[in-house]
């Protein structure tokens, strides 16, 4: 899968903003349109009251109104419509008439507004309007109150949504602010995720390269000499030396990456007992026997008289050392000396050969799968080691000092 990153981080900010349209949506549409229904519930609820509340006073009706609240009754504002009289303020025209489309002095902005708006349009009573200006946006209705001392009265009821309109703006900035943070902070874990993927998407890549690159040596050295006895060009018991050699080269490749793979599954688990390090040592000095033998190599352990006990899986612990050990063979010159050291909470195995050393550019990858470096092998021992080491609590490190170094470090029991 290529650009895995920019997929992973664009999909983060699309998912992010496509639930930000939600938010936005709901915001600039549905709130202002449900606070306006609201609203107008509210006004012709008032108004209902208003006209009930007059057939009581005027003797139409024997039963007092009962005051129905809606969720926006409380928002609702009153001020009286006095077009005929010249208090308040409203100054004469020229004409003789009274202009009030003029604000009066004790009449905020809302109000004049309102009343501009209504000497504009002729605006019925008992008619819930809307009007938007700059400043703000009304529902409001002319209503008539009847007074049992003063008589007759109009009034203007009216609630101006700009307040929630503007307190959604601001709501609508933070979740922009906040969306953006959000995307930002998702984006750097996106990526560092990705990034894994394509590592992980690229080793798988090289595993199967290299699993088929060492399987496919024995195979065809087996192959090829299958066919030199066929042929009678190949002594048969020489070739069959060689198959068996190349046999249990292969069968030692796919036990190793069965392991590997029971491993990364989660499947592969020790069976823990109390266990004497020294013998598991020594059972994988007799493994490596013939290897020592071919190449003419002296291994000495220096292991002490008393038991040295930790809590393992003896199976595993001898692949452990017989891979670190088999490796140190065919790396040194005339000797690998082995050495366990008991401390008070741990104990110590190095295996320390003669020989050159490990490569500066290969000391950092030898643990790594497939990684061979310089006259390496399959690349899979060491890797092993090091997830058995793993499972066992331990560490494995591995350092030059007058020939290679591997240092092996679990907890005594």
């Amino acid at each position: 899968m290529k650009h895995i990153k920019l997929k992973i981080v664009f999909t983060v900010w699309l998912s992010v903003f496509l639930l930000l349209a939600v938010c936005e949506m709901i915001l600039v549409f549905l709130v202002p349109h449900h606070y306006k229904k609201e609203a107008y519930t509210a006004l012709q609820s008032e108004l209902s009251y208003a006209g009930a509340l007059n057939d009581y006073l005027l003797g139409d009706s024997e039963d007092f109104p009962e005051y129905a609240e809606e969720s926006m009754s409380g928002d609702v504002l009153f001020f009286p419509y006095e077009p005929d009289a010249p208090a308040n303020g409203f100054p004469e025209n020229s004409s003789g008439g009274f202009q009030f489309n003029q604000p009066k002095p004790d009449k905020n902005r809302e109000e004049h507004e309102i009343i501009s708006y209504i000497e504009k349009n002729s605006v019925t009573e008992n008619t819930v309007c809307e009007y938007k200006t700059k400043t703000g946006k009304y529902v409001f209705a002319k209503y008539t109150e009847y007074m049992p001392d003063e008589g007759y009265q109009v009034y203007i009821m009216y609630i101006n949504l700009n307040r929630i309109l503007n307190y959604t703006k601001s709501i609508n900035y933070i979740l922009l602010f906040f969306f953006a943070a959000v995307s930002s902070v998702m984006s750097v874990p996106g990526y560092i995720l990705a990034k894994k993927i394509e590592l992980s998407q690229e080793t798988q890549r090289r595993f199967f390269q290299n699993t088929s690159h060492e399987l496919k040596t024995p195979l065809m050295t087996v192959q090829g000499y299958a066919e030199g006895i066929q042929t009678g060009v190949t002594e048969p018991k020489q070739a069959a030396e060689v198959i068996l050699q190349e046999s249990d080269r292969m069968a030692q490749i796919v036990n190793e990456l069965l392991s590997l793979s029971k491993i990364d599954l989660h499947s592969l688990k020790p069976v823990m007992t109390r266990t004497d390090i020294r013998e598991v040592l020594y059972d994988s000095i007799r493994t490596c026997e013939p290897l020592m033998k071919q190449r003419g190599i002296n291994i000495v352990p220096i292991l002490p008289e008393s038991p040295v006990y930790i809590n393992g899986d003896e199976d595993m612990l001898e692949r452990v050392f017989t891979n670190i050990l088999s490796n140190a063979v065919r790396h040194c010159k005339t000797e690998v000396k082995i050495t366990c050291t008991p401390y008070s909470r741990f104990v110590m195995i190095k295996f320390h050969d003669d020989g050159d050393g490990i490569a500066e550019n290969d000391l950092p990858h030898i643990f790594e799968r497939f990684y061979t470096g310089e006259n390496g092998s399959t690349g899979l021992g060491l890797s092993l080691a090091r997830e058995l080491v793993k499972l066992h609590g331990g560490t494995i490190t591995a350092y030059n000092d007058n020939g290679a170094v591997f240092a092996v470090k679990f907890l005594k029991n």
